[in-house]
């Protein structure tokens, strides 16, 4: 366990004590001050006794005391005075003993800007981050400013490890798949190759020849790999990839148990990261539930405390860190639908705060436009809260707090649709992405204008995997212009992983009236999600 303590502003030494000055510091003479700040001294002793195995003391905070001219100081009495560093602590200071610091041309002092600079370095001991930070400064500050530390760490510490030294399970070509180097003499690797073709008609054999005696003959680097894209094939419609997760137990039946930890491991983590190891901005969540509800066989315990050490440092980013078995409770506030046995969501709440938000904020309903409507069972409703809060359902309760759940409950209706009324017509067959709460398709409904004519356009586009942003932006404007034209867009298919450079686009057009001028909701459709705290 480490501490760290950051200060940034200023610090003050009176009787050959560090003072750090806070906002309501008695500026008055010398002695208010000293009993109206904190004492360094007294930051350090609460440390010392958290029995932390390193503290980190970080102090911009030798400005020049604003109050000096008032208290007649002498400069001998200038910046601040060195301290005594208790065993496994480091106290770094923006400059010398006795030598103030300077303010800097931004929102941060000079040393704390050098400090943003290199903190986030990955594998660099404090030590040499520490001097990147004392070469930055001196050469911002025209060597007027030389940064300073005292240190008495006993062991080695880093503020940013990277996956590959912080995992040393496997290696670094298994964490970044994408280094993969595939040799076609050993089964595995064939398995490999077919399950990144992003074909069923290569995934489906191949997973049915990965069996127990092939897998027993493969290293665990290259089982790790073999999970992580059996995950993503099951992802990408494969049903024999996700069966081998539904039934992994009996998949992986006379295994040695380091064999079947490296494939569900593998599994585990392409989840979460992408082919270079890095978090993923989006996590891969499609078969997230069927695949954590492997943790409930106690002989899989160590695959999800091994994703539990991956995702750590990233622990921000969920509302229980994946692996560990932490129960969440959400509340859910409705209000009566006009539909019967329905309920209009107003609001999620989890850990006091509200976590529902709409990702399109500017999307204002238009006088009498046209209502889309996803009618969500309790069950679903729940599943996709799940889903989107990155929660195992086994350990994720919803609570409701305007009326009692009895299963009896049928609808509930997204956030913004208040005054919703039924609409009694089907659904058109082809979802878009729309705005429902917590998800993803929801189906516009048809026009009550209907003409069984229908055609689809199915289009082929050979892109350059470095420019996929520019084909986003092309598929987003097409897609505005398709939907103002009174047809419906299905979907564009970009390749995401591989060295795939196809991508698809369909779409469709029926023969059907719209009110003029066409509802916004056709242009740009919102959508409602769960915000990660």
């Amino acid at each position: 366990m480490s501490g760290c303590f950051f200060f940034a502003g200023h610090g003050m030494q009176v009787d050959g004590s560090n003072y750090l000055a806070a906002v309501d510091t008695d500026v008055n003479g010398e002695v208010e001050a000293k009993h109206s700040s904190l004492a360094l001294n007294q930051v350090i002793e609460v440390m010392e006794k958290a029995d932390n195995a390193s503290s980190i003391i970080i102090l911009d905070a030798c400005r020049n005391n604003p109050f000096e001219r008032s208290w007649a100081r002498s400069m001998s009495s200038r910046g601040l005075a060195p301290v005594y560093a208790p065993r496994g602590t480091m106290v770094a200071y923006a400059t010398s003993p006795g030598q103030i610091a300077s303010d800097g041309r931004g929102r941060n002092g000079a040393y704390t800007a050098a400090l943003l600079e290199h903190l986030a370095t990955p594998d660099c001991s404090i030590e040499g981050m520490f001097k990147r930070v004392r070469n930055t400064l001196s050469t911002a500050t025209d060597g007027k400013q030389i940064s300073w530390e005292h240190t008495s760490l006993a062991g080695d510490f880093f503020f940013n490890l990277s996956l590959g030294a912080r995992i040393d399970e496997y290696a670094d070509t298994s964490l970044r798949d994408s280094l993969f180097v595939i040799d076609e003499k050993k089964a595995s690797h064939r398995v490999i190759k077919a399950l990144k073709s992003h074909n069923w008609y290569q995934q489906n054999p191949a997973v049915e020849e990965f069996t127990a005696s092939v897998a027993g003959r493969a290293l665990s680097n290259s089982l790790f790999v073999v999970g992580r894209n059996i995950y993503q094939a099951a992802c990408g419609g494969s049903k024999t990839a996700y069966t081998y997760i539904t039934d992994f137990m009996s998949s992986t039946a006379g295994l040695k148990s380091e064999l079947r930890k490296a494939i569900l491991d593998g599994m585990l983590f392409e989840v979460f990261f992408d082919p270079n190891a890095r978090l993923r901005k989006e996590f891969k969540t499609r078969k997230f539930q069927e695949l954590f509800h492997l943790q409930q066989h106690t002989g899989l315990k160590s695959s999800f405390d091994f994703i539990a050490e991956c995702l750590l440092p990233d622990i921000g980013r969920f509302y229980t860190v994946p692996g560990k078995i932490h129960a969440v409770v959400v509340d859910v506030v409705t209000k009566p639908g006009t539909i019967a046995a329905s309920h209009v969501l107003k609001s999620v709440h989890c850990g006091g705060e509200s976590i529902l938000w709409m990702e399109d904020a500017d999307y204002d309903p238009e006088p009498g436009e046209l209502p889309m409507l996803e009618k969500l069972n309790l069950a679903k409703f729940e599943e996709r809260i799940a889903e989107q809060m990155l929660v195992p359902e086994a350990l994720l309760t919803v609570k409701y707090a305007s009326f009692p759940k009895t299963g009896k409950e049928k609808n509930l209706l997204p956030v913004w649709m208040d005054d919703a009324k039924e609409i009694g017509t089907p659904p058109i067959s082809s979802p878009i992405k729309a705005f429902p709460t917590f998800a993803p398709q929801t189906p516009l409904h048809r026009h009550p204008r209907e003409v069984p004519m229908s055609i689809t356009c199915f289009i082929r586009y050979e892109i350059d995997p470095f420019q996929k942003s520019q084909f986003t932006t092309y598929a987003e404007n097409w897609a505005r212009i398709i939907l103002r034209l009174g047809g419906h867009l299905l979907g564009y298919f970009v390749p995401h992983e591989g060295s795939s450079y196809e991508a698809w686009g369909r779409s469709g057009k029926e023969e059907r009236s719209f009110p003029q001028p066409v509802p916004a909701s056709y242009l740009q459709a919102p959508t409602v999600t769960i915000a990660a705290a």
